[in-house]
């Protein structure tokens, strides 16, 4: 478990010391912590005052404060980047659909929206058309899970129709490579 911001979100890495605490003790985990910071987050670290290291190394709260503090972004802010990312099957090098659901999910969860329902809807309006024309979401009562199994369970039909539409274009072909089934 290492912590480099500029890889990883610190709410991901939040969450995943939270869990870890629950297995094997707050104890163990303040123990191995600060050899778990890599990046700039090795720098900031090291200029923390002994002061808030010390209390640092006796509880989590102090590590989860001092981390928001210099790695969580504003909520406006965290909103802003939740609106600009978008996931598009021709950017699939730079971004996959897995890393696009859970970097929108904590953006939106940073900007402070937990509401499922607006969490998917937000999620699945700046999807790939090919993934929304084959993936539907219901007007309302959206849960998180679902949409996500469901998403996955078409994301390879979606890319092969996404590649099939390309090539149609390039070669001045404009009909439907294949019917969508919708799974509602």
């Amino acid at each position: 478990m290492d912590f480099n911001p500029a890889k990883v979100n610190v709410s991901i890495f939040i969450k995943r010391i939270e869990q870890l605490s629950h297995q094997h003790g707050e104890s163990a985990l303040l123990k191995v912590l600060p050899m778990c910071l890599k990046g700039n987050s090795i720098e900031w670290y090291a200029g923390l005052s002994e002061r808030v290291t010390n209390k640092m190394n006796r509880s989590l709260e102090h590590w989860y404060e001092q981390l928001r503090d210099q790695y969580l972004i504003a909520a406006l802010d965290a909103l802003d980047a939740a609106e600009k990312l978008k996931f598009s099957f021709d950017q699939e090098g730079v971004l996959d659909l897995r890393t696009y659901v859970t970097k929108k999910v904590n953006l939106l969860e940073e900007a402070e929206i937990y509401d499922e329902d607006q969490i998917v809807r937000q999620v699945w309006r700046d999807l790939d058309p090919a993934i929304t024309a084959t993936v539907t979401i219901k007007t309302h009562g959206n849960r998180l899970d679902d949409f996500m199994r469901k998403l996955y369970q078409h994301e390879f039909a979606a890319k092969r129709w996404h590649d099939q539409l390309r090539q149609q274009k390039k070669s001045g072909d404009i009909r439907q490579p294949f019917a969508i089934v919708q799974d509602n």
